[in-house]
């Protein structure tokens, strides 16, 4: 169960996308190298090779591969596919539901109605390589080891490649791992700022919500459980590790004690027919621990900027929204044939994604105990108000700070 074509005869994303070795490839300058096909990188790729340049787009794994991720496509991740003319082609095969039910310590609960979708990474990632290589972009399989830019001309040094790969521009979007971007000296902070765990667990339970829980036992993690359907789930947990009380936890332990102490993740267990392994990833969460976005001619975006949220740990979403902004800032440096065009990708990120992040950590910092994550969940079951910033802030609209303060608490009596 390692992978979804091992425990699902869901819809397929197509066969897997053709995959030279990057020491095959002919020798050439591209206009972009592209590191990394995760969502960000993908999402990239596909702007720039719509837009008429020549793209290479590699990745170290061979697709379709398996990715830890709690497999959620949120009202962010939605309005991008959209964007780039794939939500139709998603809808077609991704798992639809319009809620996700919350339960705080003391076990209240209420639900966020929303548009979601549920989709394993490993048909997910393959899906937008697919939509990539059909854009144009020459998808190749090799492990970079270094990038350096000789002014003018960007060099891409791969493994067991014995000569570099020249392009004009390159994009470093290798998720949570900074080596490239650590040697270039953009990088702050090397650690992960969090890490998750999940598991697929197959079973004879009917759940028509996803579950996000904050179980007394496990604080400061949360956990969820997230219908794929088909009778597939998603079961995992994360905590934030960046010098908070998640640093000493241990995830697979927390993972376990969530299927024992939970009702309804007991349940899902004990009607379990087939169960995967659990698998792990770290996490950089926050735009935060980066000194540069981009050093001369080479670009860094997705998570490995820390593009995935605190609080709730989502990181697809924005990840091509990073991804997409960083295509269309490199396709405008190009035309004008200015590399301090770049200087723009900055300036679009702080103005677009970075707005969301603050809210984010103001709602990490109040659910993380257990009391006051109880009280917000009593009021909200309460307020239609904090309903309706609760839906805006999961739906991308709405800003935390509004839900998570002292003057929503007091409007919430009334409201």
């Amino acid at each position: 169960m390692e992978v979804r074509r091992d425990i699902d005869d869901g819809p397929s994303p197509g066969p897997p996308p053709a995959q030279l070795p990057v020491a095959d490839l002919p020798e050439r300058e591209w206009d972009v190298v592209v590191n990394g096909a995760g969502p960000a990188g993908s999402t990239c790729a596909l702007v720039l090779a719509r837009a008429g340049l020549s793209v290479l787009l590699v990745d170290k794994q061979r697709f379709p591969r398996p990715k830890t991720c709690g497999d959620i496509l949120m009202p962010d991740t939605l309005a991008v596919l959209t964007r780039l003319g794939l939500r139709q082609r998603v809808d077609s095969m991704a798992h639809r539901f319009s809620s996700f039910r919350v339960f705080s310590p003391a076990n209240t609960t209420f639900a966020i109605p929303g548009e979601f979708r549920a989709w394993c990474r490993h048909d997910y990632d393959t899906c937008l390589v697919n939509e990539a290589v059909t854009a144009g972009v020459v998808f190749a399989r090799g492990t970079t080891t270094d990038v350096e830019d000789r002014g003018g001309v960007v060099r891409v040094q791969f493994k067991a490649c014995h000569r570099p790969i020249a392009t004009k521009v390159a994009v470093i979007a290798t998720g949570a791992s900074v080596h490239l971007t650590h040697r270039l000296g953009m990088v702050t902070q090397r650690k992960p700022s969090a890490v998750a765990i999940r598991q697929y667990i197959r079973a004879d339970f009917d759940l028509k919500e996803a579950v996000l829980a904050y179980v007394r036992e496990i604080l400061p993690a949360f956990a969820w459980i997230i219908p794929l359907g088909d009778g597939l789930f998603n079961v995992g947990c994360g905590v934030r590790i960046n010098g908070g009380r998640g640093s000493d936890l241990n995830l697979r332990d927390t993972l376990e004690q969530f299927k024992k102490s939970f009702p309804l993740a007991v349940e899902l267990a004990g009607r379990a027919t087939d169960v995967g392994k659990p698998t792990s990833a770290v996490l950089r969460c926050g735009l935060t621990g980066n000194r540069h976005v981009h050093v001369g001619r080479i670009v860094a975006t997705g998570e490995t900027i820390g593009t995935t949220f605190p609080f709730t740990g989502e990181g697809i979403g924005k990840a091509m929204q990073a991804g997409e902004i960083a295509g269309e800032v490199v396709v405008a440096t190009l035309a004008a044939g200015d590399i301090n065009e770049l200087a723009v990708y900055r300036e679009r990120l702080d103005r677009e994604l970075a707005p969301a992040y603050e809210g984010y950590f103001v709602a990490e910092r109040w659910l993380a105990r257990a009391s006051v994550n109880d009280f917000m969940a009593r009021r909200v079951a309460k307020s239609p108000f904090l309903q309706r910033e609760l839906a805006r802030f999961i739906a991308g609209t709405g800003d935390p700070r509004r839900l998570y303060s002292p003057w929503s608490i007091i409007r919430s009596l009334w409201q």
